[in-house]
């Protein structure tokens, strides 16, 4: 079953993820991040893995008998993974901070969502994928024509706000619904 808390993935090719290394930082103590040595996210661990990290609990942090001593009791904050093109973690559990703010504003979401729009607009080609405590999923693309996000759930009340935009070429993309755009 997937996890009922929120999550978010940024995948990108290894040097647009060099471009948050000065601000990603594990909240883990990095044990996630060697946990998830050498597996693919193709693969059943992982995503068992992944949505337990996922999964709020009234702690927020790994059991205290969880099997690996190295996330024993451990915070689940942050961005569960930075992500390279081949499947493979780069970095888990990462708090991501002092990244300069987003060309564009995006209104009712939270801290999770505007922090990945922050780092999706430092690099120049990334996906980020998100999942809200409400369950409400978006993925955000980063591009040669900018960046766009999409949203799998109905985000009437959600949008970009183009006052905000650094550039004035950006445009924002309208959220995708369910059987158009």
């Amino acid at each position: 079953s997937l996890a009922s808390g929120g999550a978010c993935i940024i995948l990108a090719p290894d040097a647009e993820l060099q471009k948050l290394a000065p601000h990603a930082h594990v909240s883990d103590g990095g044990g996630m991040t060697q946990h998830m040595r050498g597996i693919n996210a193709r693969s059943a661990e992982f995503q068992e893995l992944f949505h337990e990290f996922a999964q709020h609990t009234s702690t927020d942090r790994w059991p205290a008998d969880h099997p690996d001593g190295l996330l024993r009791s451990r915070p689940k904050d942050g961005v569960g993974v930075l992500l390279s093109p081949f499947g493979f973690r780069v970095k888990c559990a990462v708090r991501l901070e002092g990244l300069p703010h987003a060309s564009k504003a995006w209104s009712c979401m939270g801290m999770r969502h505007n922090a990945a729009l922050a780092a999706i607009d430092v690099m120049s080609r990334a996906m980020v994928c998100l999942r809200s405590e409400s369950g409400m999923v978006h993925v955000l693309g980063n591009g040669p024509s900018g960046i766009c996000a999409f949203c799998v759930d109905d985000c009437s009340d959600c949008t970009f706000h183009p006052e905000r935009e650094a550039v004035a070429s950006l445009q924002a993309t309208p959220h995708f619904r369910p059987g158009g755009v």
